[in-house]
């Protein structure tokens, strides 16, 4: 029996918790952890429209970045009217990441230096404990290059990393030094407080990094909440509505939505919260036998990141 289904259910949750790591972000990804955002404050006079630009990147610009993610999925296998299986599993990530601009071409980042001070995933099945297993780039660091559309990886010594540790790297940072779509989108657009703004299906997938067997998005929305200070800098916190489908073979949907909050001044991302529903049904049909699958689970994710620039 295909159980590699739920192997699909997991990646394809994990390329959906890429949006808000990619969207709106600056050349540099934002991530994090914990939802609250400490030193949120109302702009001063309540301001009911805001406008967005862009700031390009400086050798030496630092994000101190965190991400959080929990995913709970239950399953069950029915063969021929009868319950086959069932099952739980649980999946929890967490991961800090500083990254500094050591090159800039263009006003895009060439070059830049990772660290990983804590990168742990926790997988659980059945409600028994599971162990926190320590990834293989936490305590170590890396620098990446763009070059076209590659990004090298080498470590601290200036070595290959090993497969496990490129994937890690890679998949963080894939857009780093490249034009963010949703950026494009937002850069010198004015929106008053209550404003929808639906992403081309293009973007949105682009964005999430959907396509080919993970699916399609359906719909990709952003709604202007509030106008707010945090941490010093002027933010639009959007609510975010966000339903994707897989395809025919791997028929799951979800239907997340949260909180995204951007900075105006640089659309780069300072926080989010995303969570909802995911659901899967599909039946096959085998010379052993009628099998139906079903997977239902929730997924949370939360990201909050902190800019600075290297003393000189």
């Amino acid at each position: 029996m295909p159980y590699s289904r739920w192997t699909l259910i997991t990646l394809l949750v994990l390329a959906l918790v890429g949006v808000c790591m990619e969207a709106a972000s600056g050349e540099i990804q934002p991530a994090a952890h914990n939802a609250g955002v400490a030193g949120v404050q109302p702009v001063v006079g309540s301001a009911e429209t805001v406008s967005f630009s862009q700031q390009p990147a400086r050798v030496g610009d630092r994000a101190a970045q965190a991400l959080g993610v929990e995913m709970t999925i239950n399953t069950s296998i029915t063969q021929s009217g009868q319950q086959a299986n069932t099952g739980k599993n649980t999946l929890q990530r967490r991961q800090q990441r500083f990254v500094e601009v050591l090159e800039v071409d263009d006003g895009r980042v060439r070059r830049a230096h990772v660290s990983y001070p804590l990168s742990r995933l926790t997988s659980t099945e059945n409600d028994q404990p599971g162990q926190e297993n320590v990834q293989a780039v936490e305590q170590k660091s890396y620098f990446v290059t763009r070059e076209g559309q590659r990004l090298i990886v080498t470590d601290a010594e200036g070595s290959i990393p090993s497969q496990a540790e490129y994937e890690i790297v890679v998949t963080g940072l894939q857009n780093l030094g490249l034009p963010n779509p949703l950026i494009k989108h937002l850069v010198g657009k004015t929106m008053r407080v209550g404003d929808r703004m639906t992403l081309p299906r293009d973007i949105a997938e682009q964005l999430m990094g959907f396509g080919g067997e993970f699916g399609r998005v359906e719909q990709f929305e952003l709604q202007l909440k509030s106008v707010q200070q945090i941490e010093g800098q002027q933010c639009a916190v959007f609510n975010a509505s966000i339903i994707a489908v897989g395809e025919v073979a791997n028929p799951i949907r979800i239907h997340a939505f949260g909180e995204v909050a951007i900075e105006t001044e640089t659309c780069r991302t300072v926080s989010a919260e995303i969570s909802g529903p995911l659901t899967l049904s599909v039946a096959e049909h085998t010379p052993q036998g009628s099998f139906q699958y079903k997977a239902q689970g929730t997924m949370r994710f939360a990201v909050k990141s902190k800019y600075g620039h290297a003393r000189q």
